[in-house]
């Protein structure tokens, strides 16, 4: 049975999803980006180094702004997460950050995600929610603006390692 065929379940993220978290995260990022970052740079990302960080996280933050895992089956797929955005004013704004197991694109995980971490946002008062996206990455901007995040003029210059990319800001009201 193909992974996503089930119904998605969300739940708050545990210490013990980060190696999950970093799987995904790594695995995704390898499939999206190729093509877009350098071989190298893609073969050199670690699951480990991954799951020190999302285990980090996970535990600093308070439960109610912890990532989102969604779940099939008991396995997780995908995740997404929002901290105050660094770009503004933090009290205000949140930058949101998704990824999901190739196996399940264009199964409505992402969304699901999206959308369940919108709402929760609304709940804690934010008034806007970002997420920069590599401009070259059209899937990746399709997938924001089929749910109706738009492209705010904001431009940056992403560096990782020797390399850069120009990354694009998609902006989306929650008030």
């Amino acid at each position: 049975m193909p992974p996503c065929t089930g119904a998605v379940h969300l739940r708050r993220a545990t210490e013990a999803d980060a190696a999950a978290m970093a799987r995904i995260q790594v695995c995704a990022s390898r499939v999206a980006y190729r093509g877009l970052l350098p071989d190298e740079l893609l073969a050199a990302m670690t699951e480990a180094e991954r799951e020190r960080a999302w285990r980090r996280e996970i535990l600093l933050l308070p439960e109610e702004v912890r990532p989102t895992v969604a779940e099939v089956e008991g396995r997780i797929v995908g995740f997404i997460g929002a901290l105050p955005s660094a770009d503004s004013d933090a009290r205000r704004d949140s930058e949101l950050t998704v990824s999901v197991d190739p196996d399940c694109w264009a199964h409505g995980v992402g969304r699901k995600l999206v959308d369940h971490q919108v709402r929760l946002l609304r709940h804690l008062g934010r008034e806007e929610a970002t997420t920069w996206v590599m401009a070259d990455d059209r899937p990746a901007r399709d997938f924001s603006e089929a749910l109706g995040w738009k492209p705010d003029g904001c431009r940056r210059t992403r560096t990782i390692g020797h390399w850069s990319t120009e990354e694009v800001r998609y902006r989306l009201a929650l008030r």
